[in-house]
């Protein structure tokens, strides 16, 4: 969440105009960087820097502002200034009322004491009142109010005499024993009379009672019982305001606090993009002696807290604690910042698209009418449609036996069914992948694997769902927590800001440099989540390019393309791979992945980067580039904790086939980083884990169980038999050629993971049919093309965010022209690169 939304979120609504103007300051802070960039400066253009020579040269030497650009530095310091002195005069404001509403308080609440509370000692000292028995005394004790302060009393006598004392538990005689000893023995002269206690006494307590020595019981418990209300009337109005005034100093602190935090990342902002380090210097002139911002006022108004709460303590008859948890209960929930992991901030653009659209205006046209609702329905046409179809074909295939067996014919018609559900996404996806398992059991295409009998409904229900959860599951969750992890705590922007940071200025190297980060990010925190880290990197250069410039679309389309190529590059970076692993056997090892990713997708960067250039040639329209910095920071506990538990988990992927023996396989040790990451509350939470890509696991579920129902029905066996005969004598190469030609087409109409689903099972089982056993070889080759097929913009993940990338006023960057200009041909490109570069080092490791 951004600290514009946390202001946002946090503030008291009635003072919102005195908060840091972080909305302004940073528009300030753009508005520099593109003047930078331009090589111009507004600011002498600036009548009042003119009028105030003195003042801005003063600043200058400061804070060492040189270049073209320093006036309009000094502009910017000088409405840090102005907003600082605004926040500390109204905190000053603010902290003066609410000392003086608690001062007067503080006198109510010792009136309060003196005037009532040796009415309440009564009601608990005298034993006589306790135990008598006459109605109208009876209705008295039983009264709501009276009780009330009778039963708190008891429990609190110790505590408000400890308060008014200052450490005596006993009550100082000189103040507190007079009256109570008056007020007693008037008290028990009314239960005396009514009892018949001897007269002697009675005439003692006649005497002392100088108020009114006629007063009946009666009018004594009615004078009595008023006060008491008068006093539980006090007590209500004494703990409103305490309450008003804790919410008031406690809304203070977190107006400093807030404002604070609004300056440090301001600053920080600054010298991130103009490179002028000022944060230590203005810290130590203005934020350090801004009394809002020291340690004197935050120990003053702790102090003030702290007697808010003893006063509320001793009206309530409850302890510090207690008083202290009551009040903080009053307060608002506070929004806190909290970094998002790359799959929640997919979640928020998925959320965001399709919400509100903007239309083209026409005269006297009805926004609400007809159209909209045609368009609406026209949409729900089209997958009612498909569904129709869908079914039409699954009837069908069920009717026309091509096959012998009816088994067979049965899971036909479910995996041309599935195919097409998901090809042509007439339901979602995932939704698709939750009906394969209840197709599964009730066309009974389960077949038992020792006696080749059909299972029953039952058995057959218990092998499909136990095979969706397997290895590939739980390796597919390790690379959601490692993604979440590196992004959460901003270790791979920090590599990404580095190394583009060592980058020079011209478009070629920038866009170069940026295709190989989007292809290493890919690689780590998988090639669905590196687009929405790589495009946030390059905002700096696409916010200050002059609209139309050619590098911003070639910048976000070749980010795209780079990182479905590094959908190649290592076992967790994109679903496919995770899919190919699962069906490999036996599967390769990390060393055996990096040796043919790597070089294959150099290769494809190098080949997209020259066709970029020559499709959009930026160089022909020279322009000053923004270039990205990288601000050095320590690296804290969590961020290395992070590190070191993902190069641990890396490292024993490597190792996998060494400890096989010990761990059995990759999935058992993906649990690793799940239990070490999400067990500590501070590295990754329950809405971390929420926030994984759930609807890509439940693809890659019922994809899992279509692929066993096909191998157990036997319909897997048999294609592969009738593919076999039809490429029988071609050589391995010519095979994995049509192979990775058939992906590469299927994979660019529909979601690489689903082609995979679809196409890697009947791969595989062609090239164990063949002799030399070259399923690996395939199965690796067919991978490394779906995440090479990119030509549209439905062609995988990256391709997606690209397309919904927008500029400042609301414009798209690319079009799906800009896929058929560059994302066709770079297919190709990476066809060719696969079946060349990728096929030597698949023989070189073994595949």
């Amino acid at each position: 969440m951004k600290f514009e939304n946390v202001l946002k979120f946090n503030v008291v609504p009635e003072w919102t105009d005195e908060y840091i103007n972080y909305a302004h300051l940073k528009k300030l802070i753009y508005n520099i960087e593109k003047q930078q960039i331009l090589g111009n400066d507004n600011g002498n253009d600036d009548p009042s820097l003119e009028e105030n020579q003195l003042d801005s040269e003063s600043i200058m030497n400061i804070y060492n502002f040189s270049g073209p650009q320093r006036r309009l530095f000094v502009k910017f310091v000088e409405e840090l200034d102005k907003e600082a002195l605004k926040v500390d005069t109204f905190y000053k404001e603010k902290e003066n009322i609410a000392s003086n509403q608690l001062a007067s308080v503080e006198l109510e609440f010792d009136r309060y004491i003196e005037r009532y509370d040796q009415v309440l000692d009564i009601l608990e000292a005298d034993s006589d009142f306790k135990n008598l028995n006459t109605p109208s005394t009876s209705n008295l004790i039983q009264n709501s109010e009276i009780s009330s302060f009778h039963s708190k009393r008891a429990s609190r006598s110790a505590r408000n005499s400890l308060y008014l004392t200052g450490s005596d538990p006993e009550p100082d005689s000189s103040v507190l024993l007079p009256k109570k000893k008056k007020s007693t023995r008037r008290l028990r002269k009314s239960v005396s009379e009514n009892l018949s206690i001897s007269e002697n006494q009675s005439e003692q307590e006649s005497s002392d009672n100088d108020d009114n020595p006629s007063e009946t019981v009666e009018e004594h418990e009615a004078n009595l019982k008023y006060r008491l209300r008068q006093a539980s009337s006090r007590k209500r109005i004494l703990i409103f305001k305490t309450r008003e005034i804790f919410i008031t100093l406690s809304d203070i602190q977190l107006f400093a606090k807030l404002n604070l935090t609004g300056f440090n990342k301001i600053l920080k902002k600054f010298q991130k993009v103009t490179d002028q380090k000022i944060k230590s210097v203005f810290t130590e002139k203005v934020l350090d002696k801004t009394y809002c911002f020291n340690s004197e006022a935050k120990s003053y108004s702790e102090g003030l807290l702290n007697k808010v709460i003893d006063i509320f303590a001793g009206v309530s008859g409850i302890s510090i604690m207690e008083a202290k948890d009551e009040l903080k209960n009053l307060l608002r929930d506070q929004v806190v910042w909290d970094r998002n992991t790359v799959w929640r901030d997919m979640i928020k653009m998925e959320r965001n698209v399709g919400a509100i659209g903007v239309v083209e205006g026409k005269l006297n046209s009805d926004s609400t009418s007809k159209p909209s609702s045609i368009s609406f329905w026209s949409k729900e046409l089209t997958q009612i449609t498909y569904i129709i179809i869908g079914i039409f074909l699954f009837a069908i295939c069920l009717v026309y036996n091509p096959f012998t067996d009816a088994v067979h014919q049965r899971c036909w018609a479910l995996l041309i069914f599935v195919s097409f559900m998901w090809a042509t996404e007439a339901i979602p996806l995932h939704v698709t992948a939750i009906l394969v398992p209840f197709l599964v059991v009730v066309l009974r295409v389960m077949r038992d694997p020792l006696s080749d009998i059909v299972l029953p409904p039952p058995e057959a229900a218990k092998l499909i769902f136990s095979s969706m959860f397997g290895p590939v599951i739980m390796l597919l969750l390790g690379g959601f927590t490692l993604a979440a992890a590196l992004s959460k705590h901003n270790i791979a922007k920090m590599a990404a800001s580095y190394i583009l940071s060592k980058v020079g200025e011209s478009q070629e190297s920038v866009l170069l440099a940026n295709l190989f980060v989007a292809t290493f990010a890919s690689m780590w925190i998988s090639n669905v989540a590196a687009p929405v880290l790589c495009f946030s990197i390059i905002q700096p250069i696409l916010r200050t390019l002059p609209k139309g410039h050619p590098l911003a679309p070639c910048l976000v389309i070749g980010i795209a393309l780079a990182s479905n190529v590094g959908g190649m590059a290592s076992p967790i970076a994109s679903p496919q791979n995770i899919i190919a692993i699962g069906i490999m056997d036996p599967a390769p090892s990390w060393l055996q992945w990096f040796i043919v990713s790597i070089p294959t997708c150099i290769m494809c960067d190098f080949g997209i980067w020259f066709l970029l250039l020559f499709v959009y040639k930026p160089s022909k329209y020279p322009v000053k580039l923004n270039r990205t910095r990288f601000i050095p920071e320590k690296l804290n506990s969590s961020q290395w904790y992070v590190l070191i538990i993902s190069a641990l988990t890396i490292l024993l992927w490597c190792l996998a086939p060494n400890i096989s023996s010990i761990f059995g396989d990759m999935g058992v040790l993906a649990v690793f980083p799940i239990i070490f990451l999400f067990s500590i509350s501070s590295i990754l939470t329950k809405e971390d884990f929420n926030n994984f890509l759930w609807t890509v696991v439940i693809l890659a579920m019922g994809g899992t169980a279509l692929g066993k129902a096909v191998q157990s029905s036997g319909l897997l066996k048999q294609l592969s038999i009738m593919i076999t005969s039809l490429i029988d004598g071609m050589p391995p190469y010519y095979i994995m050629c049509v192979f990775s030609a058939l992906v590469l087409v299927v994979c660019t109409f529909v979601s690489h993971t689903v082609g995979a689903l679809i196409i890697l099972p009947i791969v595989f089982e062609v090239g164990n049919k063949l002799e030399g056993n070259y399923s690996g070889l395939l199965v690796m080759a067919s991978t490394l093309m779906a995440s090479g097929a990119m030509g549209l913009p439905v062609s995988g993940f990256p391709n997606m965010n690209a397309i919904m990338l927008e500029d400042a006023t609301g414009s798209p960057y690319l079009t799906v022209s800009d896929f058929f200009a560059a994302g066709i041909p770079s297919s190709i490109v990476a066809y060719f690169v696969v079946i060349t570069v990728g096929y030597f080092f698949m023989v070189l490791a073994s595949f």
